[in-house]
């Protein structure tokens, strides 16, 4: 295998000094610095797209961010003899940011809020129209809604319900309520008009802000893997970090609060923006998250993790609400 990737990095205009596996990927020490291969699965013309876009963002000053490499015959992508597609990018010899450390994840909520300041704003020629007609996070709430009501119709009628049926068919109404709620949420601040204008002053985020694709470097965080990028409300890389930094630290309300605060400095959102993002922390995505996976899997077999997991959420609903609570008196004092 070492071998075969030794063949397709010959292709590069680089030097190939040490190779190694790291991240699931291939980590390549080079003599123009540390670079990274992996298996690509989007198309070319999403490749191009996103070559463009971090090129005008390192045009713009954002330099800690996963440039993509291009060949010797200036293509984005190599192709091995099975068809797969691999892509080399910049990478940073760094570690994962702590989700645990609060001073760490406030710095990742400034260093968010501040390639958002840049994602915004480019040509007809960058941002493709495919990226704009992705499904957006209203339409998502309402296909995952019904796949919940699905799960649960499926649920109800099975004649031997085994425990994570009946936890589930248990606590569906709670999760059902809240995740209508956030749509109403949504469509009463016209969601769909603040989308659209996102889409038309060309407004990107991330699509997948989270610990894994955020590096600390020296003094630096380092973003990385832009394949979810998007046309969407740039608040929806807060929520997703924040989602994650929450459930791992016990929905501290203090800590989701100070996240805001600390985004709001950089990048102030509005009281639609604010209440759409409340939408978006009050939708139960991580019940969801754990039903599908069931559902997708075996479902005379429980797996033991799944039944955990769905256990943690419940038992962590009430401090979970505490901070929806919060959320809801922050927003009321934005003006």
């Amino acid at each position: 295998m070492e071998e075969k990737i030794k063949e397709l990095l010959s292709q590069y205009p680089f030097e190939v000094k040490q190779l190694y596996r790291g991240r699931g990927a291939w980590m390549i020490e080079t003599d123009q610095g540390l670079k990274i291969m992996r298996p690509y699965e989007g198309s070319p013309e999403r490749l191009k797209w996103e070559w463009s876009v971090k090129n005008k963002l390192k045009e713009r000053g954002c330099k800690y961010i996963d440039h993509i490499v291009k060949k010797n015959d200036e293509s984005l992508f190599v192709t091995d003899e099975e068809e797969v597609k691999y892509i080399v990018t910049e990478w940073f010899g760094g570690r994962e940011c702590n989700m645990r450390d609060r001073q760490e994840v406030l710095k990742a909520v400034v260093n968010l809020a501040g390639i958002h300041r840049h994602m915004q704003g480019f040509s007809e020629n960058i941002v493709q129209e495919s990226a704009l007609e992705q499904e957006n996070i209203l339409e998502e709430m309402q296909r995952r809604i019904r796949e919940l009501r699905t799960i649960r119709n499926y649920a109800a009628h099975k004649k031997q319900k085994n425990d994570f049926d009946r936890k589930y068919l248990d606590v569906y109404s709670r999760y059902n309520e809240e995740g209508n709620r956030a749509m109403d949420i949504l469509r009463d601040m016209d969601y769909s008009m603040i989308y659209e204008q996102c889409c038309k002053e060309k407004k990107l985020c991330h699509g997948d802000y989270n610990q894994h694709n955020v590096i600390l470097y020296k003094d630096r965080m380092a973003i990385v893997r832009f394949d979810h990028m998007r046309c969407e409300m740039q608040a929806y890389d807060l929520y997703v970090f924040m989602r994650k930094v929450l459930e791992k630290n016990r929905w501290n309300s203090g800590l989701g609060i100070a996240m805001l605060d600390a985004y709001m400095q950089v990048l102030p959102l509005d009281y639609r923006q604010m209440r759409c993002f409340y939408g978006f922390m009050l939708y139960p995505e991580k019940f969801w998250k754990i039903v599908n996976r069931y559902q997708n899997k075996r479902k005379s077999w429980i797996s033991e993790q799944n039944m955990a997991k769905l256990d943690k959420v419940i038992r962590e609903q009430e401090a979970r609400a505490c901070f929806i609570q919060s959320l809801d008196a922050y927003c009321e004092k934005i003006e």
